[in-house]
């Protein structure tokens, strides 16, 4: 499923992944917060060849591109990345 909206970025949640949806809320709120131009998507990895509980986010968009992988309990740290990652206002 993606989130489209003008004034915020592209968001993709993959198959296999496999968050609560308040923290699937979360991340989603953080990742739309950052520049229109750029897309987030986060999933079980590469066809879904991650193990069991681990995931990643990669973020790319113009002359960027990034993907940090993160265990089971990676939310907290997955939302502290998205949140550097936004430019300042």
């Amino acid at each position: 499923m993606a989130v489209v909206c003008g004034a915020m970025a592209n968001v993709t949640i993959r198959p296999g992944f496999l968050r609560s949806p308040d923290q699937e809320k979360e991340l989603r709120k953080a990742a739309a917060a950052l520049p229109d131009e750029w897309t987030i998507e986060m999933s079980a990895g590469p066809d879904g060849v991650k193990p069991a509980g681990a995931w990643e986010v990669r973020v790319y968009g113009p002359d960027f591109d990034r993907t940090a992988s993160f265990g089971p309990d990676g939310v907290g740290a997955a939302m502290r990345l998205l949140k550097r990652l936004n430019p300042p206002q």
